[in-house]
């Protein structure tokens, strides 16, 4: 006859191992929403930031455009000065209002994203894939149109002085040094920007996050090796 004690034995210990696996499935899955909710997070006060900024910037060099000083003399010079700073702060407040609104739609967009489900369009999708595949052409769009911004930004700046200051309040000399200077600064900042800051940072923030469903490939390489370790 066979042994009872090895039967209920065997059972019991098939019962724990079916239970530990369960509870290993149970783990992988908050871990996996718990990772999610995190990179949404992260995405969310990434894009955050590149909208205030932008919109930051957009609306200082609106009031800059709004008001400063149109009546300048009727010269060429100062025509063609007028005619290039009016240029170049249309082009800032036009590509941060792009970046600002972008960042918007994209932040939006993540925070709708189900962590628990996972479904995009009727798929499973994890958020890695999901911010790849719709969020991240927009992300960069929006951060070349920062970056765009940020530069003609500048160039703003070492115009604006040409453009508010008058030579009736200044003398010669003085207003040739003060503009100058402004010039020179805002030069030197550009060069700073577009020789250091950019290279530096391009990269790093650009590169596309080529995980897509490791994640999720993970969990179930976990879980298959778990069944491996029970199955006797």
């Amino acid at each position: 006859m066979v042994d009872l004690s090895i039967l209920t034995t065997a059972g019991w210990e098939q019962t724990c191992r079916d239970q530990d696996l369960k509870q290993r499935k149970l783990e992988n899955n908050r871990r996996r929403i718990d990772d999610a909710r995190r990179a949404i997070e992260v995405k969310a006060e990434q894009l955050n930031s590149l909208s205030t900024q932008s919109a930051l910037i957009a609306g200082f060099s609106m009031v800059v455009l709004v008001e400063s000083d149109k009546t300048l003399p009727p010269t060429a010079g100062h025509r063609f000065l007028l005619i290039l700073f009016g240029i170049t702060a249309a082009l800032v407040v036009g590509l941060m209002l792009t970046c600002m609104l972008t960042a918007t739609f994209v932040r939006v967009g993540i925070t709708r994203y189900n962590a628990v489900d996972r479904k995009v369009g009727g798929r499973d999708m994890t958020f890695n894939a999901f911010w790849s595949s719709q969020c991240e052409e927009d992300w960069l769009f929006a951060f070349h149109c920062f970056v765009y911004g940020v530069t003609l930004f500048i160039i703003e700046l070492a115009l604006v002085g040409w453009i508010v200051f008058k030579k009736k309040d200044l003398s010669l000399w003085a207003w040739i040094i003060v503009n100058t200077s402004i010039s020179i600064i805002a030069f030197l900042v550009l060069i700073k920007f577009l020789m250091y800051t950019y290279p530096k940072w391009n990269e790093w923030l650009t590169t596309a996050e080529v995980k897509g469903d490791q994640e999720q490939l993970t969990i179930r390489q976990d879980e298959m090796q778990a069944i491996r370790e029970e199955v006797p």
